[in-house]
C-alpha cells in the first residue's frame, strides 16, 4: 500500500511516503486523469518521439479525447530548452492533471476527528493520503502537488524494475529520463499557480495550456523544425540504437 502520512509544523506540510506495488483496488469518486504517452527524445518508431512546437502547447484538455469529439489538444512530444534540457511535454500535462485530482480527492476526503484520509489508485497502487482535518486551500494544493511528485517517481522506479501499463511493452529505457523528471518538476510549478481559487475545469484547462506555454517559453526553447537534427546530434554520446 502507498501510505502518505501528513504532519503538520508550523506552515510547513511533511509527506512521509512508503510504496509497495499492490492489485488495483476500489477508486474513488470523479473522473480521473487521461492516460497520456510520452516519448523519448530521440528519433525512432518505438520511442514514439514527437517534435512538439513550444508555441503550439495550447489548450491543454483534462477531459478525455471521448468527451470532447471535436476540441484538439496542443502538441505533444519533446521540446529541448536552453535552460532546462529537454522536456517530455505529456508528462507534464500528466503532472498538472494528477496535481489536480489529488488535489480534489483531499477536498472531497471524508473527516475523522482531527484527519482525513483520500484514497485513489495511481496505476497499480492504491494510495491513501493522510492529512489534518483542516487544511487552508494553499496546503491541500502544497500536499496534493508533493503526492504527485512522489507517485510520479514511483512510476519511474517501477518500470526501472519491470512495471508496464502495456503488457509485453518494456518501459525500462524510459526511466529517469531527464526529459521525465524536468516535466515532473514544470508541471508541478504550473499546477501550484493555476490551481490557487480553486478554478472550474474549463477554467483549470485553459490556464493551464497558456501558463505550460508560457513557462516553457521561458525556458528559451528550440523550433519543433530543428529539434530531430538536434536529437541526432547527440546519436552514440548518450543513446544508440
Amino acid at each position: 500500500m502507498c501510505t502518505q502520512k501528513v504532519v503538520e509544523s508550523g506552515k510547513k506540510l511533511c509527506v512521509l511516503v512508503g510504496t509497495a506495488l499492490l492489485l488495483v483496488g476500489c477508486q474513488t469518486a470523479g473522473d480521473k486523469p487521461p492516460t497520456r504517452f510520452g516519448s523519448l527524445p530521440f528519433p525512432g518508431v518505438t520511442s514514439l518521439f514527437a517534435a512538439a512546437e513550444p508555441a503550439n502547447l495550447a489548450p491543454h484538455y483534462y477531459r478525455s479525447r471521448l468527451a470532447r469529439p471535436f476540441e484538439v489538444e496542443g502538441d505533444r512530444g519533446i521540446v529541448f530548452t536552453a535552460k532546462a534540457g529537454f522536456v517530455d511535454i505529456s508528462h507534464a500535462r500528466e503532472t498538472l492533471d494528477w496535481t489536480r485530482y489529488v488535489n480534489l480527492q483531499l477536498e472531497r476526503a471524508p473527516v475523522d476527528g482531527e484527519t482525513r484520509i483520500a484514497r485513489f489508485v495511481f496505476e497499480n497502487l492504491d494510495v491513501a493520503v493522510t492529512a489534518p482535518a483542516e487544511l487552508t486551500e494553499s496546503q491541500r494544493i502544497e500536499l496534493a502537488a508533493a503526492t504527485t511528485y512522489r507517485l510520479l517517481a514511483w512510476h519511474e522506479i517501477s518500470t526501472w524494475f519491470g512495471y508496464s501499463m502495456v503488457p509485453f511493452v518494456s518501459e525500462r529505457r524510459s526511466s529517469f529520463t531527464p526529459d521525465d523528471l524536468t516535466a515532473h518538476a514544470i508541471g508541478i510549478r504550473v499546477a501550484r499557480e493555476v490551481l490557487e481559487g480553486s478554478p472550474d475545469l474549463v477554467t483549470y484547462e485553459r490556464l493551464s495550456g497558456e501558463r505550460l506555454e508560457e513557462e516553457i517559453a521561458s525556458l528559451e526553447p528550440l523550433p519543433a523544425d530543428e529539434l530531430a537534427e538536434f536529437c541526432s546530434t547527440l546519436r552514440d554520446v548518450w543513446w544508440s540504437g
